[in-house]
């Protein structure tokens, strides 16, 4: 059995247009390793490609259509408002099928799978979706040995300096290298996996260096690059598998300027204030401005009334029963919900301009593509899904709010409230092994887990989107899907049990993320 196990590596955030230049280089010799011994090929994301649905696309093997989860928000159609990370899933996990196996497992900083909750088989630690640091560990044992200094994630604001960032980021994923390795040698693993977070946060605030860095030399973020892949070497030799897979969620693309479509929808009439006064709106345009004098702190406190801004303000001043459309939701694509008004004509009318909507300064174009919920998944949206996703053009970004007074928003190299990269649709996929092995065609995330339990040796998961995309030369016999349908009993942890400070906490480390 121990010769079957499996180490999955991944870099959030992690895209070839960085890592093969720099493993050519020699900065990341590891990756280079993995990259000229494995198969190799990109990853495809979830529409959209963002962090909430991928890695639950990822842990469930099922696309948002059936998992529900499109963004660490979620409007809801029937309540007609925002939900804060909404436990809309209770579809079991890859995690839960090892553990109704019996089959020991580790999992260490992969996103929404908070709560950790109570594991027989196996150790998991939460990613960036706890709400600190304590609720992350399901034992007081696995706490101790993170070692006081342990952090979830680092902010993407948290240093004035690029280079104090760029350190304090390598010095948070070595110490959470260094759990993964303490965790591999304590307790029995067939299926490891380890999770590196501040590739997306440098990428996201230093996107414009990283480039930089591609095209010559720049120390700080080869440094941290470097670093990185040091993590990745050392799990790699401690665990010394018979099978590794490098991963990540999605990819990463410069980013230029920042669409508030609501803000253009207001203005082209697609989208109606309401007719009374609300004042959350405004409450939540002063607190920002307050954000400046980090004042907003010292007024809202521990209150949950936060929380309810962050949810719902920019949807608050709107009568959507009189509206044709609005952006519920989304951070990266424009999440676009039809509205009241919205009869066929009107909502024509609305894409045709917005397939021909242009950037004023330039004239190049600002949607790449317009797909509805049918388009991307084949099934209406339902309660949680938009209708339409708004694909950005090369260098756009759409953002939820209408409170900026232009819908289009220039995005300049010391930007930090937004950073200057930003999310696309094809990630990594490598894959080495003792075995002989072969990619059969090019995966998607909810194809991970599956080829994961394939190498392992394992039976598949029932009932799921994903499929191994691999082929073993002498593979040996293994439970099929139907051989393990008592497995289908099993169902995911549910309830995410954040109270008003757990949401409050979260929704502040989602925002010094860049994710509202």
């Amino acid at each position: 059995m121990a010769g079957d196990r499996v180490l999955i590596l991944s870099l959030d955030g992690g895209t070839w247009r960085v890592l093969r230049p720099l493993a050519e280089r020699g900065v990341m010799p590891f990756v280079r390793w993995m990259t000229g011994r494995g198969c190799c090929s990109a990853l495809q994301s979830t529409i959209p490609p963002v962090t909430a649905p991928a890695w639950t696309s990822y842990l469930t093997s099922v696309f948002p259509s059936r998992h529900l989860t499109y963004d660490f928000q979620a409007f809801d159609r029937q309540e007609g408002r925002l939900k804060f990370l909404p436990d809309t899933s209770a579809l079991p996990t890859g995690w839960d099928h090892l553990e109704a196996l019996g089959e020991p497992y580790c999992s260490v900083g992969v996103p929404m799978m908070y709560p950790p909750g109570r594991r027989d088989h196996g150790v998991v630690v939460c990613g960036l979706d706890a709400p600190r640091v304590e609720a992350a560990f399901g034992s007081e044992e696995v706490r101790r040995l993170a070692g006081p200094d342990y952090e979830l994630t680092v902010q993407i604001q948290s240093h004035r300096s690029d280079g104090a960032f760029l350190r304090h980021a390598a010095r948070v994923e070595e110490r959470r290298g260094e759990l993964t390795m303490k965790l591999a040698e304590r307790y029995p693993w067939r299926i490891l996996h380890h999770q590196v977070q501040a590739t997306d946060v440098v990428q996201h605030r230093l996107w414009h260096a990283v480039e930089r860095c591609l095209q010559q030399s720049e120390p700080s973020v080869e440094e941290f690059y470097r670093r990185t892949d040091g993590v990745l070497q050392r799990i790699y030799e401690k665990c010394r598998p018979r099978s590794c897979l490098l991963i990540s969620d999605h990819g990463f693309r410069r980013l230029r300027k920042a669409v508030t479509l609501n803000r253009w929808l207001l203005q082209r009439g697609y989208l109606k204030r309401s007719s009374g006064f609300n004042p959350l709106g405004p409450l939540l345009s002063l607190a920002r401005k307050l954000d400046v004098f980090d004042l907003r702190r010292l007024l809202f406190g521990r209150r949950r009334l936060w929380t309810h801004l962050l949810a719902s303000a920019h949807l608050g001043g709107f009568d959507l029963d009189d509206s044709v459309a609005f952006v519920g939701n989304g951070c990266m694509f424009g999440h676009l919900f039809l509205g009241g008004r919205a009869s066929p004509e009107r909502v024509s009318r609305l894409l045709a301009e917005l397939e021909a909507l242009e950037d004023p300064d330039d004239g190049g174009g600002v949607i790449a593509q317009i797909l509805s919920h049918r388009d991307a998944y084949g099934t209406p949206p339902g309660r949680y899904g938009p209708d339409y996703f708004l694909v950005p053009a090369e260098g756009y970004q759409f953002c939820d709010a209408a409170l900026f007074p232009h819908w289009l928003r220039a995005i300049g190299p010391g930007d930090v409230k937004f950073g200057t990269g930003s999310h696309e649709g094809k990630g990594i996929f490598c894959l080495v092994s003792s075995r002989k092995v072969r990619l059969v065609r090019e995966p998607h995330i909810v194809d991970v887990f599956p080829t994961a339990l394939r190498l392992a040796a394992l039976p598949a998961m029932r009932g799921v989107d994903g499929s191994s995309c691999i082929e073993m030369e002498g593979e040996a016999s293994h439970l099929t899907a139907a051989e393990a349908e008592p497995l289908a009993a099993v169902r995911r942890l549910k309830g995410r049990k954040f109270d008003a400070e757990d949401e409050r906490k979260v929704a502040e480390r989602l925002k010094g993320l860049g994710y509202f």
